[in-house]
């Protein structure tokens, strides 16, 4: 959750709008959610192929670090209100903060995702590994069914 409130959402007041549902909906998803469903949805965000995920569109601290957006060039208009009220020079250094937290909050969680999953691993093959888990079975069947159409999976579930 700490990872979401990094996100600052810019466009127009309909893209804006979107976004604020898709912060709304994680919300909402979060409060659901299992402590491993958490754990798991925070390491995949924390990955290169979540940043998608977590992001959105029009993400304003990854589009200004990346450099696809140059601050300055924003429509004050299209800034969120809270932005809109502040000096160019401190809005940079409220997008600088956000970008250095979120690298450092990612990094924390791939650490202890590793961590994690290293601990779980170590759990199970104690146990007697997953060979008759239900995540395999369900594995081993999506496989099966989707080599008739020509897809393969190379790689299991994780645990």
């Amino acid at each position: 959750a700490v990872l979401d409130e990094t996100r600052i959402y810019y466009g127009s007041d309909e893209e804006q709008a979107m976004m604020r549902m898709k912060v709304a909906a994680t919300d909402k998803m979060h409060e659901a959610a299992s402590v491993e469903s958490r754990a798991r949805r925070a390491a995949f965000n924390a990955s290169a192929a979540g940043e998608a995920n977590l992001l959105g569109t029009n993400e304003l601290v990854d589009d200004v670090a990346s450099g696809r957006v140059d601050l300055d060039a924003i429509e004050e208009e299209a800034l969120p209100p809270s932005l809109q009220v502040l000096a160019p020079e401190a809005r940079k250094e409220i997008i600088s903060e956000s970008a250095r937290k979120r690298e450092e909050l990612q990094r924390q969680i791939r650490d202890i995702s590793q961590e994690r999953d290293a601990y779980v691993a170590k759990n199970l093959a104690d146990a007697g590994g997953t060979r008759d888990s239900l995540d395999q079975k369900i594995y081993e069947a999506v496989k099966e069914q989707a080599e008739a159409f020509g897809l393969a999976y190379a790689d299991g579930p994780k645990h």
